[in-house]
């Protein structure tokens, strides 16, 4: 049996996508995106369509990307309560985040991770 999540154990968490005015991703313990709301969509300035799939950290501008490696084991084990970031657009435009982590979850045997993306702009 596969530890990795469908989208169908996560489904509980639709009325958390649609309210929130914040991108809320969950993503399986290797970073991949499993699903995400229409906010973290507009954020991400792509359709949830490109961005399911996708690993988190891909989505980084690259100095970002390193803070993110660094940091994520630290605010899975609570050392940290956020990490800041930059989403880099085409073209250039960068919009700053930042993660906190909601809830590492364990559900019928497999592990995900809910994350809570703001932007502070």
């Amino acid at each position: 049996m596969s530890s990795e999540p469908k989208t169908s154990d996560i489904n509980w968490l639709e009325p958390i996508f649609r309210m929130s005015p914040d991108g809320i991703v969950v993503q399986d313990g290797a970073g991949k995106i499993l699903k995400a709301n229409d906010r973290f969509g507009k954020l991400c300035n792509k359709p949830l369509e490109e961005i399911i799939g996708r690993h988190f950290i891909d989505l980084l501008c690259p100095a970002s990307q390193s803070n993110w490696n660094r940091n994520f084991e630290k605010l899975l084990r609570n050392e940290w309560s956020n990490i800041e970031g930059t989403f880099i657009f085409t073209g250039g435009r960068k919009i700053p985040i930042e993660v906190t982590l909601m809830a590492p979850v364990s559900e019928h045997g497999k592990n995900f991770i809910i994350l809570h993306v703001r932007d502070t702009s």
